[in-house]
């Protein structure tokens, strides 16, 4: 049996290249995408979750002695937080800004999280291509489960996806 949706999951699923020498443009992943979202926040608040993240692996599986970054183990907070900084302005961000943010306006919706994580915005920056019927179906129950949630933009996202807010 084929599954209904296919989840795609990635920092840079969305790239694309143009044609190099006047070769044909090559193909990428996303070409076969028929719907694509993009979960956006601010640059301030995603090196927050870093941080926070780096911090707590720190003080969990940073602990194994098996694990690669077993040398950040021992930091006390302040020179965890410093280190993460430094790995954020030197590789994270640089990819944000140069590979990720560019596939933004790829994507058919785009959802903007806000600091607490719970999505503050919803985006149409491109029309969507029309869904199959189990896809909508599909999607239909996911709506239903992001209302339960409460999520503000939930009507948004179903008005995007042409679908009526699940009751």
């Amino acid at each position: 049996r084929q599954p209904d949706i296919v989840i795609v999951e990635g920092l840079n699923v969305l790239q694309a290249g143009g044609s190099r020498d006047g070769r044909p443009a090559p193909m990428f992943v996303s070409d076969f995408f028929d719907f694509s979202i993009y979960v956006d926040a601010h640059e301030t608040d995603i090196e927050q979750w870093y941080i926070e993240r780096f911090q707590t692996l720190r003080e969990t599986v940073f602990q194994s002695p098996s694990s690669y970054f077993h040398r950040y183990a021992a930091f006390t907070p302040a020179q965890a937080e410093a280190t993460a900084r430094r790995i954020w302005e030197s590789i994270n961000l640089v990819n944000l800004r140069q590979n990720v943010l560019p596939t933004r306006e790829r994507a058919h919706l785009i959802l903007e999280k806000g600091r607490d994580h719970a999505v503050r915005r919803v985006k149409l920056p491109r029309a969507a291509p029309p869904l199959s019927e189990s896809a909508r179906r599909v999607l239909a129950r996911k709506l239903k489960v992001l209302m339960v949630l409460n999520l503000q933009s939930t009507q948004s996202l179903a008005a995007a996806a042409g679908l009526a807010p699940a009751r």
